[in-house]
């Protein structure tokens, strides 16, 4: 997503020169970014605790970032402020798997 300003230049004139003006659509685009997931443990057995990290890359990224194991969300979304990496923890096969989050610089 983007945006688009319209940029104009007003020319007032002169004794020998008319007034004018001239514009121009200036379209602002988004900056790309790039997530990655790594496991601290994979694979796992049943009942090991595992830790899983997001790397988000860009110009100073915001917003947030949520886990999901199979589509199904697990734990809160973390926002991302000034730090570009979260963690993720849980044990394999527990039926809640959010344990905590970390916010890493």
């Amino acid at each position: 997503m983007g945006s688009s300003d319209t940029v104009t230049a007003n020319y007032s004139g002169d004794s020998n020169h008319s007034s004018g003006s001239g514009s121009v659509s200036q379209q602002v685009n988004q900056v790309a970014s790039s997530t990655s997931v790594s496991s601290s443990l994979n694979p796992s057995i049943y009942g090991q605790s595992i830790s899983f990290s997001a790397t988000v890359t860009g110009s100073s990224p915001t917003g947030t970032v949520q886990f999901y194991i199979d589509s199904t969300a697990f734990g809160s979304a973390v926002t991302l402020a000034s730090v570009r990496n979260v963690n993720q923890h849980f044990n394999a096969g527990s039926g809640n798997a959010h344990r905590h989050s970390n916010l890493l610089g």
